[in-house]
């Protein structure tokens, strides 16, 4: 059932001969596998780092002018479970408020 999977990911070269020889396994499928992850994990922090010369911090938030930026080099400092809680309560006020008016 398995022997279709097994030899077209080159696990079963050593099968004849009584011993596992995961020399093709390396050298084919997983090989392709590894480069393949390697450049899209590559690729990804490329695109995600900081927009400042020579940070290599990643970027999750981008500045209002586009840039990415780091948590060291935005502009706004990060937010914590006070301000947080703040913006819910006030979003909480307003929709009370939005349907005690209508």
């Amino acid at each position: 059932m398995w022997h279709w999977l097994v030899h077209s990911t080159g696990s079963d070269y050593g099968a004849p001969y009584g011993h596992f020889v995961p020399y093709d396994f390396w050298s084919g499928v997983s090989g392709s596998f590894l480069v393949g992850v390697t450049v899209w994990v590559l690729g990804f922090y490329w695109h995600n780092q900081c927009g400042v010369h020579r940070c290599y911090w990643y970027a999750r938030r981008t500045t209002a002018a586009g840039e990415r930026a780091c948590w060291k080099h935005h502009p706004h400092p990060k937010r914590t479970v006070e301000d947080l809680h703040a913006a819910h309560h006030a979003a909480q006020e307003l929709r009370s408020a939005a349907k005690g008016k209508s």
